[in-house]
């Protein structure tokens, strides 16, 4: 999924990828800052974030923030959605 890290917080650009991806209602996950530290994760992608990147898993799913603006969600078994 591509997202405008200067308009949107990364943070929850991650929760709507998330959701989608597991067909989970969006109040049913898991807090994305029992995971990892979403003020920051926003901090690092707000404005100039590129070169950076992340990767993580939440909701059993490995999720990887780019700095150019995009989230990329892998399944366990490599399979990619998002």
């Amino acid at each position: 999924m591509d997202y405008d890290p200067s308009i949107d917080n990364t943070s929850l650009a991650v929760i709507s990828v998330v959701g989608a991806a597991s067909q989970t209602d969006l109040i049913d996950l898991k807090p994305l800052h029992s995971v990892i530290d979403s003020s920051a994760l926003d901090t690092l992608f707000s404005g100039s974030g590129e070169g950076y990147q992340v990767t993580f898993e939440y909701a059993g799913l490995s999720i990887t923030v780019d700095g150019s603006g995009v989230i990329e969600c892998r399944h366990s078994n490599g399979d990619m959605d998002g």
